[in-house]
């Protein structure tokens, strides 16, 4: 019994075993007959053409034309990415932003809402007045004449009356064109109401003549936009001192009538 059981073990252990050699030779032959294949397949391809070498002539193009040249940092065997060494004009020119053949113009770095920015020197040079001599002299009359609760502002921009209302409906480059009328337009005169600083009247001052030259002609921007916020705009000569009085009276009765 204990032989037969032994015989059996025997006759399978060899089955299995000649199973795995004839999986094995089959996965050889199989693998042979792929490259016979792939081989035969190049031989068959046309010629191509052939490839074409390239001599190294020994030139270098540098990457940046006269830029400056590389060098480490302090430290040996520092880790540091490499710096840039800058020569002593570009070093002058970057602190005053110095532009060739002209002079140096002195800079700062500061700290905007949007980070450290470096500033040249502002190119401007504060004003001595805010109105012509005769226009300064207009507002000083009209303020004596001006009841209690208004006060006269001079040179308001137009872009500080309007509060700008969303784009759509107009084309992009419209919408920017009327953001930029009223930021280089203003008002030469403004009343407001003292509690509240509502704008009440406008006041442009222009000689009466100005519209016989084509460059003083009344702005027809201004009017458009002061009577699309609905505020009242009055024109008068600041140098006719005989209608003073005239438009003075008319200034404070639509300046009273707006108020109320």
């Amino acid at each position: 019994m204990a032989i037969s059981f032994l015989l059996t073990a025997v006759l399978s252990t060899a089955a299995a075993c000649a199973l795995l050699v004839r999986a094995a030779i089959g996965r050889r032959r199989t693998t042979e007959d792929r490259r016979r294949r792939f081989a035969q397949q190049r031989l068959s391809r046309p010629a191509t053409a052939p490839r074409l070498e390239l001599v190294d002539s020994g030139a270098r193009v540098a990457l940046v034309e006269d830029g400056p040249e590389p060098v480490a940092r302090a430290g040996a065997g520092s880790a540091d990415p490499v710096t840039w060494a800058q020569p002593a004009p570009a070093r002058e020119a970057a602190a005053t932003d110095e532009l060739p053949g002209r002079c140096p113009v002195p800079a700062r770095t500061v700290t905007t809402p949007d980070g450290q920015m470096r500033l040249t020197e502002p190119p401007f040079l504060g004003r001595g007045r805010l109105l012509s001599p005769s226009r300064a002299a207009f507002a000083e009359r009209l303020r004596r004449r001006l009841p209690a609760g208004l006060v006269l502002c001079p040179m308001v921009r137009l872009e500080a009356l309007v509060e700008p209302t969303a784009p759509q409906g107009y084309d992009p480059a419209d919408w920017r064109r009327w953001r930029r009328r009223v930021r280089l337009r203003a008002v030469h005169l403004l009343l407001c109401e003292a509690p509240t600083w509502r704008p009440v009247l406008a006041i442009l001052l222009e000689a009466p003549g100005c519209a016989a030259r084509a460059e003083r002609r009344p702005d027809a921007i201004t009017d458009e936009v002061l009577r699309h916020i609905g505020l009242p705009v009055v024109r008068c000569d600041p140098a006719d001192r005989a209608a003073f009085d005239e438009h003075a009276r008319r200034i404070v009765g639509l300046a009273v009538s707006a108020a109320a």
